[in-house]
């Protein structure tokens, strides 16, 4: 009986665990000129409201510079998330360390780059 009863919680384990994932990227856009960070923290889930990116930690240049915390995802497929972070200038690096509420956390650094804002053209 013990034996099943274990067994049993072992596979209840196996079967929610399966259901939660991590991250499985951070794509970085920079803003040099208005010093923004701009992140999609890709993540999928069913329900963004039960399963979702929960707590981001933004560090520049080594220096943890940003902590935040979510009660829902901002999609089924992704966390949107942006900062603005004053003196931020190309060459920075800049890590953000995503975790799941359910299981597993991702951590990716990129190097700000000074690239031109394009704009949009308004039609006539």
């Amino acid at each position: 009986m013990k034996k099943l009863l274990l067994g049993s919680f072992f596979v209840l384990a196996m079967c929610l665990n399966s259901a939660a994932t991590p991250p499985s990227d951070i794509i970085f856009y920079f803003d040099v000129a208005a010093h923004m960070v701009r992140v999609d923290i890709l993540h999928e889930t069913q329900n963004p409201k039960e399963h979702y990116i929960c707590n981001v930690v933004v560090s520049v240049n080594g220096k943890k510079t940003i902590t935040q915390t979510a009660t829902e995802q901002t999609g089924a497929d992704k966390q949107s998330l942006a900062w603005v972070i004053p003196g931020l200038k190309a060459g920075d690096k800049v890590s953000v360390d995503a975790d799941c509420n359910k299981y597993g956390d991702m951590t990716k650094e990129a190097v700000v780059k000074d690239t031109p804002v394009v704009k949009e053209k308004k039609k006539i």
